[in-house]
């Protein structure tokens, strides 16, 4: 049986806001530990309505 690697990246929201002009969307930032924190949209506007829940939680990304 062969396994792969995985890298799984875990980081914390920094900030969260919906995105002007859609239902869904929001616009997450997110630090990775990198150079500089991660934009990333995703679908999630209707299941966290206050997006200020959301900073200082964790955020992953998917499996590479």
């Amino acid at each position: 049986m062969i396994f792969k690697k995985l890298e799984i990246k875990i980081g914390q929201i920094l900030s969260a806001e919906k995105v002007e002009n859609t239902d869904k969307l929001l616009k997450l930032f997110v630090d990775f530990k990198e150079e500089n924190p991660r934009q990333i949209i995703s679908g999630i506007s209707e299941y966290f309505p206050d997006t200020q829940k959301l900073v200082g939680k964790s955020a992953r990304l998917p499996p590479i």
